[in-house]
């Protein structure tokens, strides 16, 4: 694999650098700043970026995302261990919080091999979704889909921009849309875990999930689902 390692202390890179190469990896590439990895990202290929948060200029999220919009699959390694839900935001693949093990980034390279592996299984899946709405079809942009709501055999999907209702089967959205990163919260909810912001307890009993659109619309999340979700999400 050849990687690109972005940190603005010397000292990260270096260590990173050395734990990536005793795995059997090459780092191609290194940077210190957020415009000196785009730089990079435009003339050097490479298969992973391993990203810090923090950086001078332009922060690890937004390096991430043009990452994302490459293709190439991003691992944070940082010392801020509050980022890892944002860190959804741009498809992470993992989240480490400085300083890296030989043994966590193993485990990182993993999740790696296992998210190329059911990239290529999927064959490109496609990202639009056709549902048939008043009458005609509508194709939609997965990721501009919020979140799903069964109500009987109709179900709500709320979007970026307003909503729209579809006779569809739940189950048979869940099936579609969790391998674009979406997760049966309740038994009458799909959320798409991308854009999730916050989990907001509201008592030892009862969490929700606070979204990142204007309107910060709060979905249910079961106490039966919370261990699933814990088993999804980037938790150091």
């Amino acid at each position: 694999m050849r990687a690109l390692v972005v940190d603005d202390e010397a000292a990260g890179r270096r260590l990173l650098g050395r734990l990536l190469r005793d795995l059997g990896h090459a780092v191609v590439a290194e940077a210190s700043t957020g415009a000196e990895a785009l730089a990079v990202l435009a003339h050097r290929t490479v298969d992973a970026a391993f990203l810090d948060i923090r950086l001078p200029d332009l922060d690890g999220l937004a390096v991430g995302d043009r990452c994302r919009r490459a293709g190439i699959p991003v691992v944070f390694v940082t010392g801020f261990p509050d980022y890892a839900l944002p860190a959804y935001d741009v498809a992470a693949v993992d989240y480490l919080v400085k300083p890296p093990t030989l043994d966590r980034l193993g485990r990182a390279l993993a999740r790696l091999r296992a998210a190329g592996e059911q990239t290529a299984s999927q064959g490109g899946a496609p990202d639009r979704l056709c549902l048939r709405v008043d009458g005609e079809h509508r194709l939609i942009a997965v990721r501009h889909v919020l979140a799903v709501r069964a109500d009987g055999a109709v179900v709500t999907l709320w979007l970026e921009e307003g909503s729209l209702r579809a006779r569809v089967p739940l189950g048979r959205l869940e099936q579609l849309l969790v391998p674009h990163g979406f997760f049966r919260c309740h038994r009458a909810y799909l959320v798409n875990l991308r854009r999730v912001r916050r989990i907001v307890a509201w008592s030892r009993e009862a969490h929700s999930l606070l979204l990142d659109d204007a309107q910060e619309t709060l979905i249910p999340l079961a106490k039966s689902r919370r261990r699933a979700l814990r088993a999804l999400l980037l938790w150091p």
